[in-house]
């Protein structure tokens, strides 16, 4: 038998639960690695406009797509497993994907900035 809340909504089961710790904590313990082996790259990244707002972007569509996984999981384990591989990609990527794409991203604003002034 499910677990019910207050409302009466069934809950999700408890490995989406861990799945979504487990991507938030790999992706904080790879941002703090990424800064301690090499602060000047993560630097210029967080101190740029752009890049703050590409990191709260995909720090957004990450916590969307976690709460509509965590809200409509499905119950079979197959589909649920589906659904959580789905989410792994589409919305927990980006921001997986930010501490190693994002100065790069920065960089080539920076580059094309003199280029599209001209």
């Amino acid at each position: 038998m499910q677990e019910l809340t207050e409302t009466n909504q069934p809950q999700p089961p408890l490995f989406v639960k861990l799945f979504i710790l487990s991507i938030v904590a790999f992706q904080v313990i790879s941002v703090v690695a990424t800064f301690i082996v090499s602060p000047g790259y993560l630097i210029p990244f967080i101190n740029n406009p752009v890049g703050r707002w590409i990191w709260i972007g995909a720090l957004i569509w990450e916590i969307i797509g976690f709460a509509l996984l965590y809200k409509f999981c499905p119950r079979n384990n197959g589909l649920a497993i589906t659904a959580i591989t789905l989410v792994t990609i589409v919305n927990a990527g980006p921001l997986t994907l930010t501490p190693m794409l994002g100065p790069a991203v920065v960089t080539i604003i920076n580059a094309l900035g003199p280029v599209m002034a001209k």
